[in-house]
């Protein structure tokens, strides 16, 4: 299929005409793919978890009291993180989840990094 569109623009008070002619195309790179789900996780949970800026989730280990104490943490919770914590805790223990309401994140005592991640991307974050 074929289309014409012509472009109007002005350079210094000078009317320019621009004509081009595309042509409609299927390269792999744009066919549609067909049942895709477009609901984010957070139009379906009363929670959300903001991916960094390198797109991946913010799930971090800290060590404190020189090694002795290891924690993961969850930052960047929006929502109901009440919630969230519930969950966290049949997982982790009621004992071993705090949240931390100053910068809205979440620690889990213990590393559990790669549990938390799981549960998370099975909940499509």
């Amino acid at each position: 299929m074929l289309f014409n569109s012509i472009k109007h623009s002005s350079i210094n008070g000078n009317s320019l005409i621009f004509k081009t002619l595309a042509k409609s195309r299927n390269f792999s790179s744009t066919i549609k793919c067909q049942n895709i789900n477009l609901v984010t996780p957070k139009d379906q949970l009363p929670y959300f978890i903001q991916r960094t800026q390198f797109k991946s989730l913010p799930i971090y280990t800290e060590f404190r009291n020189n090694g002795s104490r290891k924690l993961t943490m969850i930052r960047k919770v929006e929502g109901n993180i009440g919630l969230l914590k519930s969950e966290l805790d049949k997982i982790f223990g009621s004992e071993n989840v705090v949240i931390k309401k100053i910068n809205n994140s979440i620690v889990i005592k213990g590393i559990c990094v790669r549990e938390v991640r799981q549960f998370l991307t099975k909940k499509g974050f």
